[in-house]
């Protein structure tokens, strides 16, 4: 039987078949390899058979040897098939790692962020406080140093705070 000499799939880099038609790499023969005839009805000849009993027997010969080499092939595309999936497999789950990684770096990135950006609106407030407190004692005590610091400046500076937020 010709199938009996095929290797498997992981010995060979893939079954006859998808070899044969040039599917598993670009450096393949575009023309399948030549197989041996589907039956051995083609292989014999007509004086081969001489009674009914010899025309069924040769039937049923050509019937388990199709049998056997169609559950040859299937075994080999099951086989490649299984590793195709394996493959496609561990390749989403390598993408589905470096994806929820990229994702908690990106979190962490944002939450330092958001906290800076916290930190700095506080120190901002309690500046503007600090600020305003000047303005006003300054104001209230009405001393010739704070008419020296132009204030109006003062008071765009605080318009502007204040349109800011």
């Amino acid at each position: 039987d010709s199938l009996s000499s095929a290797t498997s799939p992981s010995r060979s880099g893939g079954s006859p078949v998808a070899v044969g038609r040039g599917l598993l790499s670009p450096s393949s023969p575009a023309t399948p390899k030549a197989r041996p005839p589907l039956s051995p009805f083609a292989a014999s000849t007509p004086a081969s058979v001489s009674t009914v009993g010899d025309l069924r027997s040769l039937a049923a010969s050509s019937l388990d040897s199709l049998k056997r080499r169609l559950d040859a092939l299937h075994g080999d595309s099951a086989r490649d098939l299984e590793a195709s999936h394996s493959r496609i497999s561990k390749r989403i789950k390598m993408q589905t790692q470096s994806c929820l990684k990229l994702a908690e770096e990106a979190e962490k990135e944002r939450k330092e962020m958001a906290e800076r950006i916290s930190g700095r609106a506080e120190e901002m407030k309690a500046s503007y406080k600090k600020f305003l407190t000047e303005v006003q004692s300054s104001s209230s005590r009405g001393t010739a140093a704070s008419e020296q610091r132009h204030p109006s400046s003062e008071f765009y500076f605080i318009s502007i705070f204040r349109s800011s937020h």
